[in-house]
């Protein structure tokens, strides 16, 4: 059963392991990245064929609880996220941080297209800022400090 939970779930576990696994980190991000895009491939045609997946984690109703709508829209968004997300880290020759951040950046981008209410869409932009930010200095260059700072 494909659900979007996992979407979100599996590169933002992935992302906190990456510090145990320094030695074949771009396998196992491209493994994680390649499962998420497969992921989206499957939900997107579940969408398409059966009709929009609406979602409530952790057993507590929508204003309380995270809460998870899918539509066309957003599956193919996510599709789109997912796919250029794993085509992109194959050109990129960085270290077990780039990849740890760039899972963390990939689960936010996720998460924002997937989710159903204002405050976890707030919450997975937070996530995908902060992420973004170290992402670019991570390059370690004046101008790239600087960027990220301001």
């Amino acid at each position: 059963m494909v659900t979007p939970v996992l979407m979100i779930v599996i590169p933002l576990l992935a992302a906190f392991l990456m510090p145990l696994i320094k030695k074949a980190h771009r396998y196992f991000t491209f493994s994680i990245l390649l499962l998420n895009a497969i992921l989206s491939v499957l939900l997107f045609a579940k969408v398409y064929n059966d009709g929009a997946i609406y979602e409530t984690i952790a057993g507590f109703s929508p204003p309380v609880g995270i809460y998870l709508a899918v539509d066309n829209l957003s599956a193919l968004l996510a599709l789109i996220i997912n796919l250029f997300a794993t085509i992109n880290f194959v050109t990129s020759k960085k270290d077990f941080k780039f990849s740890m951040l760039y899972l963390l950046a990939v689960t936010g981008a996720t998460g924002i297209v997937l989710t159903g209410d204002i405050f976890n869409m707030f919450v997975f932009f937070e996530i995908t800022a902060v992420a973004s930010y170290a992402l670019v200095a991570s390059k370690k260059d004046e101008k790239a400090v600087e960027g990220s700072i301001k």
